[in-house]
């Protein structure tokens, strides 16, 4: 749910910035103020606002996936030859149309290469979370086997973790394939 937030508000956020210079300007170095503050500080205030349940969890994770998407978008979208942006206009091509045949398929590799990358920021949102105020969860259990000294438990908490990156990154990496099957994605295949 955290990874699902971030990648939306990072995707929207991030076309807004590219779209829109002046917004951009005035709001990029607050972006990059607040991608500053390390993100295990802002653990404990999201549990103060959230609680002891999921949503303090969601918060951390969705606020790290958040930055790691929003610059991939950002920086794609400052990628896009405003030349080809203005050869559709004068063609007569419509907001709508220049969006899906320059925007979206500009922006593809940097959206699927910020979906990766969020899989195990997720993770460690998630976990952080964990450590910090949780009952039961990857996180506590990891937690719980370092405060016993069980390196066999630390050992399988950290192999559940990875088993869980790995299946969301072939997830996506599915999902990439099916939808940029077009592009071949540069492996001559």
């Amino acid at each position: 749910l955290g990874y699902a937030i971030g990648v939306v508000f990072g995707i929207l956020v991030g076309v807004l910035m590219g779209s829109l210079k002046y917004v951009s300007s005035v709001f990029e170095p607050i972006i990059a103020g607040i991608n500053g503050i390390p993100k295990i500080a802002l653990a404990p205030l999201f549990l103060l606002w959230f609680g002891l349940g999921i949503w303090s969890k969601v918060a951390q994770a969705s606020m790290i996936v958040f930055f790691v998407m929003y610059y991939n978008v950002y920086m794609g979208m400052l990628g896009i030859s405003p030349m080809l942006v203005k050869l559709f206009q004068v063609m007569g091509a419509k907001r709508g149309y220049v969006a899906r045949k320059v925007v979206l398929p500009s922006l593809s590799i940097p959206i699927f290469a910020g979906l990766k990358a969020c899989v195990p920021f997720a993770m460690i949102g998630v976990i952080v979370g964990e450590f910090i105020a949780a009952d039961k969860g990857v996180g506590y259990f990891v937690l719980q086997a370092t405060q016993q000294f069980d390196s066999a438990g630390l050992f399988s908490g950290i192999i559940i973790m990875v088993a869980m990156v790995l299946i969301g990154m072939a997830i996506v990496t599915f999902g990439q394939n099916k939808v940029l099957a077009w592009q071949r994605l540069g492996h001559g295949k």
